[in-house]
């Protein structure tokens, strides 16, 4: 709690409010799963969900039952406990993706009333509990917009978070239902650094332009650029800063051109990071080759890059549906593109002998970000191999099986890979969740050190 209360402070210093977030139905697994929760749980026996850690195989409870009056009194305390450590006067309760609603504790009320009705009174229930305390609730629109002739019942003081992170995302409907109902929303395009390792940019322009260009038409009351950590956040958090930039530069004018041509990302990213370090002006262009190397012709993914599946999928069937169009020419095109990439520029440690101690910190920040784009470009690289050698095998077995060559090469490669991402996930991170982040990578070197 002193934590936050400081962070808090912190924020309030720079003129940024700090909005608490309680996921409040789906996404409580962690919760859930342990013995003293699990009776709040909608299945309490658990479901194979998309959040499970690398290789669970485990079913786990994921949401609240929301027919159970046990289940608010949960939330009341989470919130007692949570609130008076934030100033803000909102709340983020979440109610996203409820993805075991129906068939479990709450089926009976479900086939009464539908399944959009009992989401309803849920969420009402929980604006009462936000609103006793004093706060305004905001909460994901995803799972409402299911059943937009409801939209209309939510609590007009209801904030509602419009999220979608694909270029191809229909905010122009979706903030159009809301807009109508008379709900307050934002609009929250992302970054598109969540299983891409290095970005995927021209995913992230689209998608970001298209959601500020709605929601300024339809009178959004703002624009929350989002960055998530699926599958272990492999990706360092430099990988976001472009998202970052060109969000802020279009919620304040979305009308602008998208800032993708020529040198215009790059000198937007230059020109807000300068107060950073005024050594990373190297790196910025680095950042912006790193995004668009993700993203294969050919090969549509969708909230990934291909590249990054052939880590985190790695023991699925091979290929996956998504990675049948994938050549062994390619990628060893795209091994030698980022092997040039990362070769770009000076090294901010060229500057150490001129400046010394006098500007440390600020070298030392462009020394950090130089070993966090190394790292992604390396493990991009080692992405490429690994998928080149699963072809080069022509068919399909898994990794164990690879001839004994390929595997130890790969090995030699990915260790020191692991190495170091636990050593720059502390130097900006907290630890909890380091250990459940290097497990994505680990799971592949002990394939390649134990074959079968």
């Amino acid at each position: 709690p002193d934590e936050i209360r400081a962070l808090d402070a912190h924020c309030r210093l720079h003129g940024i409010e700090l909005v608490p977030n309680q996921q409040s139905f789906g996404h409580l697994h962690h919760w859930l799963k342990h013995p003293e929760y699990r009776h709040l749980a909608e299945v309490p026996e658990g479901i194979l969900h998309p959040f499970l850690g690398a290789g669970q195989t485990t079913p786990e409870p994921f949401s609240l039952c929301p027919t159970d009056p046990r289940s608010l009194a949960f939330l009341g305390g989470l919130y007692d406990e949570l609130l008076p450590c934030f100033t803000s006067g909102e709340l983020n309760v979440g109610l996203d993706e409820t993805i075991d609603l129906g068939p479990g504790r709450s089926a009976a009320a479900i086939r009464e009333k539908g399944v959009g009705r009992v989401y309803l009174e849920f969420l009402r229930s929980v604006h009462g509990l936000v609103s006793a305390r004093g706060k305004r609730m905001q909460f994901w629109a995803d799972i409402l917009l299911h059943h937009a002739e409801l939209v209309p019942e939510v609590p007009k003081d209801a904030v509602a978070m419009l999220w979608g992170y694909e270029a191809d995302h229909p905010f122009e409907r979706e903030t159009a239902t809301l807009a109508e109902a008379g709900l307050p929303f934002y609009v929250c395009p992302g970054t598109s650094s969540w299983q891409s390792i290095g970005g995927r940019l021209d995913n992230m322009l689209a998608n970001v332009h298209s959601a500020a260009t709605w929601g300024a038409e339809r009178g959004a009351r703002g624009l929350l650029v989002t960055d998530w950590g699926d599958r272990g956040h492999l990706q360092p958090p430099c990988t976001a800063w472009s998202g970052f930039a060109v969000a802020a530069s279009l919620a304040w004018n979305p009308e602008a051109r998208v800032p993708a041509e020529g040198d215009r990302l790059e000198n937007l990213l230059s020109r807000h990071l300068a107060a950073l370090s005024p050594f990373h002006f190297a790196h910025h262009g680095k950042l912006i080759a790193l995004a668009r190397v993700g993203v294969l012709r050919g090969l549509p993914v969708r909230n990934a890059s291909p590249l990054s599946l052939l880590l985190t999928k790695f023991d699925a069937p091979f290929p996956s549906p998504e990675l049948t169009s994938l050549h062994p020419h390619t990628l060893n095109q795209l091994d030698e593109h980022l092997q040039s990439v990362l070769q770009r520029g000076p090294s901010a440690a060229r500057f150490l002998p001129e400046f010394g101690a006098e500007r440390s910190a600020e070298i030392e920040s462009a020394l950090l970000l130089e070993r966090e784009i190394n790292w992604a470009g390396e493990l991009l690289r080692f992405a490429c191999n690994l998928g080149f050698e699963r072809l080069r095998a022509g068919d399909g077995r898994p990794l164990g099986q690879l001839p004994e060559q390929a595997r130890h090469g790969l090995a030699e490669r990915l260790e020191p890979l692991i190495s170091e991402h636990r050593a720059l996930w502390s130097t900006r991170s907290r630890h909890g969740g380091l250990d459940r982040s290097a497990r994505w990578l680990e799971r592949i070197l002990a394939a390649l050190r134990a074959p079968r």
